[in-house]
This record gives structure tokens, sequence and C-alpha cells, in this order.
């Protein structure tokens, strides 16, 4: 934290190298709103993406880890993600698995191996005094992932200095490709826990996997 504070970065700006690049052979394609956070990253090569749940943060980084040479290590907060990414990258790049590591934060020992580039999701964790390491892997270029770059302890500030140039998003580009149809949220206003847990019982009905948040887990077993 220290070093952070008197302006000393695991990270300088420096675009990347055309001889760290090759042909993307992926067949998809990223949307008007992505391709300038793509461009970004290309001319610093370290940005911390922030952009909201569902805008294809993924994808942006699907295409930096097709474009770019050599050895990638992806960081996750969970074995669900590592899951997740495993399943995009057999989906989407096939050709890179083998130049591909995904790792979670907990299970990743800094060691002396080098990386291409490193994608740091959910980078919001990166600052925790258990993870900040993470930010001194050996790698050429960064990326941070994150919908939601705050911490209740304060140390937003670390979130952007541990990943890199921080790249938002153009809300009116995005609206106008997605629509109204974004994230369609419904509130169910019920008098008591025992109409909660009957209209979680309606809701449950649809079949689909389902998230539960609660007050206590007491509840929410219920």
């Amino acid at each position: 934290a220290d070093m952070v504070e008197s302006g000393c970065l695991p990270f300088k700006p420096s675009k990347v190298s055309d001889s760290d690049l090759r042909e993307s052979k992926s067949s998809f394609k990223l949307r008007d709103y992505q391709q300038p956070a793509l461009h970004r990253f290309m001319e610093v090569g370290a940005i911390g993406l922030f952009h909201p749940t569902g805008a294809g943060k993924s994808m942006i980084a699907m295409k930096a880890l097709d474009m770019i040479k050599g050895k990638k290590l992806i960081i996750v907060p969970s074995r669900t993600l590592i899951e997740q990414w495993n399943y995009y990258i057999e989906q989407y790049i096939p050709h890179c698995k083998n130049e591909i590591h995904v790792v979670t934060y907990q299970g990743y020992r800094v060691s002396d191996e080098e990386y291409s580039l490193v994608i740091y999701d959910e980078c919001q964790r990166l600052p925790a005094e258990t993870f900040s390491r993470l930010a001194l892997v050996k790698t050429k270029y960064r990326i941070g992932l994150s919908a939601s770059p705050h911490r209740e302890d304060g140390r937003e500030s670390y979130i952007f200095a541990l990943t890199g140039f921080p790249v938002g998003l153009n809300w009116q580009e995005y609206m106008k490709e997605v629509g109204r149809s974004y994230h369609p949220i419904y509130v169910h206003i019920v008098r008591g826990d025992a109409s909660k847990i009957k209209k979680a019982q309606s809701l449950l009905d649809m079949k689909k996997k389902t998230l539960i948040f609660c007050d206590t887990i007491e509840l929410g077993k219920k």
C-alpha cells in the first residue's frame, strides 16, 4: 500500500507490441460499445474494465486472450467461475485452451512463472490483504474485470492502481444496443416471513436456477 501511495504501480502504460499479437481466429465479433475497451487495452496494455453485468466484459477479455500470444492466466474468485471460464474458452476460443490457466484467488501461489497476459476477474477483490500480492504476478499485460468496483474498506483506489487504466461504458450506446429489455426487475411487497416463503414457492415453480439472498440462513432454508 505504501508503494502504491508513493506512485509505484505494478504496471506501466505500454502499447501492446505488434510482435505479441496474432490474427484472431475466434468467430465472434465484439459489439460497437465493446470495441473502445479493446482499443484502449491495445493502447496502454493494462486496463480495469468496469462495465455493468451482462455487457460482455468476458467477451472483450476473450478477444484479448485470442489475440495475445503466449501463456496466459485468469484469476477468479470461485471454482464455479473456473468452470464458467473454461466453458467460454471451449466455446469461443478452443484453439487457445492449452495456453490459458484458470485459477482462484485463494488457490494461486505466486511463483517465478511469467505470463503474456493476466486477467483478474471480479478485480474488486484484488486489494484485499491476502490477494493484493497477486498484482505482482509477472505479466507483460493485464486486464481487471468488475461490474462493481467498490469496497467497504475504502480501498477503491487500489482496484485501479493494481489493474490498469479504468475503462467505463458509453451508456447511451449500450442502451441503444440492448434496448429496454436489459435486466428486468420485479419487486413483490408482502407482509411477513410466511408471505415471503409462499411467494418464493410460487417463483420456484418456474424451475429456473435461483439464487436467494436473505438476512439469515435460517430464513433462507425455510
